[in-house]
């Protein structure tokens, strides 16, 4: 993939979100040239490992217990996060 140079000098390439949108645009691109049997059949060939992964729940995230065991207890004062409250709403 070619970068800007904004791009390149910010991380761009190992940006996950653009990975992504470039993966999603191949797969419409062989949807487009070749229609949806050559697309289902890329997905799952290189998607193979992931959606396997998947259905033997070993990607499973429990964000909510990540976030607690990275956020400091109140005994630790030098990493706080600070925690912002929205008070009306945006105009």
């Amino acid at each position: 993939m070619y970068f800007g140079k904004g791009e390149e000098m910010t991380g761009g390439r190992d940006r996950a979100s653009i990975l992504a949108d470039a993966f999603e645009a191949l797969i419409a691109a062989i949807y487009m040239d070749g229609g949806i049997s050559h697309a289902r059949s890329f997905i799952l060939q290189s998607m193979n490992k992931k959606i396997v992964d998947a259905i033997m729940g070993k990607i499973f995230v429990d964000y909510k217990t990540r976030l607690q065991e990275n956020c400091p207890s109140k005994k630790d004062q030098k990493n706080q996060i600070q925690c912002y409250r929205r008070t009306r709403a945006r105009p």
